[in-house]
């Protein structure tokens, strides 16, 4: 059997954290956790409980998303992973343990990790930004169209007066 021990955040215990599926706040029972886009880098503490030799036991984990193949570890080592900069979407913590024998146990699915993305790539703001975006351009173009025929109106009243000038020089 392999437990995860301890979770850090952004290298730091972390306060308040429980599981968004079962509200578990302790480590070992939590199965998916939620975190914002600049709490990205995790830190993993994990053990394999097999008591007829613990100082040779083994253990390989493997973080879907992240990881390109699986990390085995030494024998006796302690479980130990860290990942930082993570990008956002869901990833998957898988764990796998071996007794002293090298006899392994099936790979175990122990922690969802959903690193939610920024606010400003969220679909509702990308939507408001560019209505906003299309708006201000139409009311800048809308503004610029109405400065030119203004000045298009004086101008030809100018010339119309000048027109008129002329005429009354003309006509005695």
């Amino acid at each position: 059997i392999v437990k995860i021990t301890s979770i850090k955040i952004n290298d730091e215990e972390p306060v308040g954290l429980k599981c968004s599926e079962t509200g578990a706040v302790n480590v070992t029972e939590m199965r998916h956790i939620n975190l914002p886009w600049s709490q990205n880098t995790v830190t993993f503490e994990f053990v394999a409980i097999e008591y007829s030799d613990p100082a040779n036991n083994q253990l390989r984990y493997f973080l879907k998303g992240v990881d390109k193949d699986t990390v085995t570890l030494a024998k006796g080592e302690p479980g130990f992973a860290r990942y930082s900069n993570m990008t956002f979407g869901t990833h998957t913590l898988w764990l796998q343990g071996a007794n002293s024998d090298g006899v392994w146990g099936e790979p175990v699915q122990v922690l969802k990790i959903t690193i939610r993305p920024p606010f400003f790539l969220n679909p509702w703001f990308l939507s408001i930004s560019v209505l906003v975006l299309a708006a201000s351009i139409y009311a800048f173009v809308r503004w610029r169209i109405r400065q030119v025929q203004e000045k298009a109106a004086l101008n030809t009243r100018a010339v119309e007066n000048k027109m008129a000038a002329l005429r009354a020089q003309m006509n005695p």
